[in-house]
């Protein structure tokens, strides 16, 4: 059986790991699994071209094509896991006032920070940086999606290529393949940045993944652990980035309901270099665990963006390969500002999975 399909599974779940049993019992897979592009028809994002990941008892996933292959809303078993913002979606041509970043945040489960830049806009080498970078309103080109299997499961996916450049400064290569497949409990994001430019060039990422209700809701809570399987919570140090965040040190862990006023929290968390991180966001309220996994090799940073406030009731997992929360200027006065010689790429993988109570 899959690996991916938990073990408490149906009969059904276990028939959708077999392929060749599947096209035996259908007509066509589409009754089961696809991956399909469209153009959203009115509103901000019109004309932006957005696709759909659909795998029964498995993940429904949304994924903005001409916004740096980022994700939108995602459901799994028919429970949304992400957290979407007043704007909507919002087309490339919208986003182009860089100052302006929360007039097209559209949140949705991954919103890509990068490739030379993240954080507070910044003023770095004679050049002024947007907040979070700029690779998430690039369209992506050579977009492909399948339907098929794959290593003996019928995997639905998609994958695109996304540059950001300059004709006289960066040449940087985004390369993205988002998978899931038949009755999986796992998403996947699987990336590599490249520098085709001729000279070394900053390199900066964060997966700025959004949860929202019912994930994030009174009495859920966070637990992050350095070593793979293990459910506790090891002591590590926790840094608050300002004075509001000082004061919610305590509660980093804990949510509650709501509220008018609440001030925005980010949390560093200082982990050991173990290489891996697991982060998990369990919630009575939804009945289940979302777990986030990734190398601490790759990422070795991680930020908690805390907003319970009312109509912005979110959760910010934000694995990073910097430290530099400040933008590229902080990232390079704190010694963690990463480069890519010509021609080098790095590679990373971020997913994340859903357990239920047994």
């Amino acid at each position: 059986m899959d690996p991916d399909i938990q073990s408490n599974a149906l009969p059904f779940d276990r028939d959708l790991s077999d392929p060749s049993r599947l096209q035996a019992l259908t007509g066509n897979m589409r009754q089961l699994c696809r991956a399909e592009l469209f153009e959203i028809p009115e509103g901000p994002g019109r004309g932006a071209r957005t696709a759909r990941l659909s795998a029964a008892r498995g993940f429904d996933v949304e994924v903005f094509v001409d916004r740096g292959l980022d994700l939108g809303g995602v459901s799994w078993r028919g429970v949304p896991l992400a957290w979407l913002s007043a704007t909507g979606p919002v087309a490339p041509a919208l986003s182009r006032n860089e100052s302006d970043w929360q007039r097209s945040f559209q949140g949705g489960l991954l919103t890509t920070c990068g490739l030379d830049q993240f954080g507070s806009e910044s003023v770095d080498d004679g050049e002024t940086l947007p907040m979070h970078g700029r690779v998430h309103a690039v369209p992506a080109e050579g977009v492909r999606t399948w339907s098929e299997t794959v290593e003996g499961r019928w995997e639905v996916g998609i994958g695109g290529r996304v540059r950001q450049a300059s004709a006289f400064r960066e040449n940087l290569r985004l390369d993205r393949a988002i998978t899931t497949s038949l009755g999986s409990d796992r998403l996947r994001i699987r990336d590599r940045v490249t520098n085709d430019g001729a000279e070394a060039w900053p390199h900066m990422l964060l997966y700025h993944l959004n949860f929202g209700w019912p994930l994030v809701a009174p009495g859920s809570e966070l637990a992050i652990s350095s070593a793979p399987g293990t459910v506790s919570t090891p002591p590590h140090k926790v840094v608050p980035r300002d004075e509001a965040a000082a004061a919610g040190l305590e509660e980093w862990m804990h949510f509650e309901a709501p509220a008018p006023r609440f001030a925005e929290q980010v949390f560093r968390h200082e982990l050991p270099p173990t290489g891996h991180t697991t982060v998990r966001l369990t919630s009575p309220v939804a009945g289940m665990t979302a777990e986030i996994e990734f190398s601490s090799n790759q990422l070795p940073h991680l930020f908690q963006w805390k907003l319970l406030r009312e109509g912005t009731y979110v959760l910010g997992i934000e694995p990073a390969n910097s430290s530099g929360i400040g933008g590229r200027a902080d990232a390079r006065a704190d010694g963690s500002l990463q480069f890519l010689a010509p021609g080098e790429s790095r590679d990373y993988e971020v997913s994340i999975s859903i357990t239920t109570p047994h």
